[in-house]
């Protein structure tokens, strides 16, 4: 099967050198494979948000990864997602919009103008295949919106402050739910489909920050800023245990694939990997010199987990060793969110813009 790649290389000596532009190449799929396998350590970037995808050859030793943004004028980029298929995009930005891009071309799909306040978060449904996402705002609601006609399905109703995450099941054979976060303290666990919440998951002293569901919806964990991680049983609607270390603010928190693990971010500038039996953390990830917006792990490789901080970086981690493999820089102001499609990172930072990078293998 072979395929035409619009892309351009381009291969620095130095900072300020200029780059040589070359045409644009038609490999098969498994060259091109072979192809990015051997520009991995040469940092390669290809970026979907450009109206161009774009492969870009760094001569640098830094391992630093630079990619030309997508800018949104005007709008501070929250919070971001991938689509299940990883061919579009989601992000939450102030003023309320939530924007779907396609990833390629880097089209608008779809403005969803539907929260008052700004919009804080969003997440793709993971059974849909990109049908459905969530999010969630400033003006107390979350809303289920269809992401191809952009209409709103159903609102959520039921907060008295900001709705500061959201999060779905994912099992096709569970009940479909989703949860969101707070800052009335409390996260809420809903039927998909509407209706009066089945779950209130109270008991945080301050401000939730994150939320997540287990594949079944059986579990949840929050994320507060009371400094605990909650794992609640959200059918006794209780909580099974309280994960403390960070001491400070804790910003996310999410299931490892086989649920055994969780995976914080705190404004302690680390993150951290919990085990859920024993309660205890087994690896703390420091690196970062400002909060730890977000953490998330790599599905597609599950010793690895992204993070996304203040101090205007990416850093991709190897879990199994601690220290930060890559470190991802180009963003002008912090990052609020990040997510991992596949072989792809996306970031959401304040500088108004959203970027796509490219992983090592």
């Amino acid at each position: 099967h072979f395929f035409a790649q619009s892309c351009f290389f381009r291969q620095e000596g130095g900072s300020k050198k200029r780059g040589r532009e070359m045409p644009a190449l038609a490999l098969p799929e498994d060259l091109w494979a072979l192809l990015l396998r051997w520009l991995h350590p040469r940092e390669v970037l290809w970026v979907g948000l450009c109206g161009c995808p774009t492969l870009t050859l760094l001569a640098r030793e830094d391992l630093s990864v630079r990619t030309r943004p997508r800018v949104f004028p005007g709008k501070c980029c929250i919070g971001c997602a991938f689509s299940p298929s990883g061919n579009s995009i989601a992000l939450a930005s102030s003023g309320g919009a939530v924007m779907v891009y396609n990833v390629a071309t880097g089209d608008v799909l779809q403005h969803l103008p539907g929260h008052t306040g700004d919009a804080l978060c969003v997440e793709f449904c993971p059974v849909s295949d990109g049908k459905h996402l969530l999010s969630g705002g400033a003006d107390a609601t979350a809303v289920l919106w269809d992401a191809l006609s952009g209409a709103s399905v159903v609102t959520y109703h039921g907060h008295s402050k900001a709705v500061s995450d959201v999060a779905l099941t994912s099992s096709p054979s569970s009940p479909p739910l989703v949860a969101t976060a707070s800052g009335d303290c409390t996260a809420l666990v809903w039927p998909r489909g509407g209706g009066p919440p089945s779950a209130t998951l109270s008991g945080h002293t301050r401000s939730l920050n994150g939320v997540a569901l287990s594949s079944d919806g059986s579990e949840a964990l929050t994320a507060s800023d009371d400094g605990a991680i909650g794992v609640w049983d959200c059918q006794r609607v209780e909580q099974k245990a309280v994960l403390r270390g960070h001491g400070v603010f804790v910003m996310s928190a999410r299931f490892s694939s086989d649920e055994s693990k969780v995976l914080s971010s705190s404004a302690d500038r680390t993150a951290g990997l919990w085990d859920l039996r024993s309660g205890q953390r087994e690896v703390t990830l420091r690196g970062h010199t400002d909060i730890v917006w977000k953490a998330v792990f790599n599905h597609a490789v599950p010793h690895r987990a992204l993070t996304a901080s203040g101090d205007k970086t990416l850093k991709l981690w190897d879990l199994r060793t601690g220290p930060a493999l890559t470190t991802l820089s180009g963003h002008s102001g912090l990052i609020r969110s990040c997510a991992v499609g596949g072989n792809f990172a996306l970031s959401a930072s304040n500088d108004s813009t959203a970027r796509t990078w490219l992983l090592p293998p």
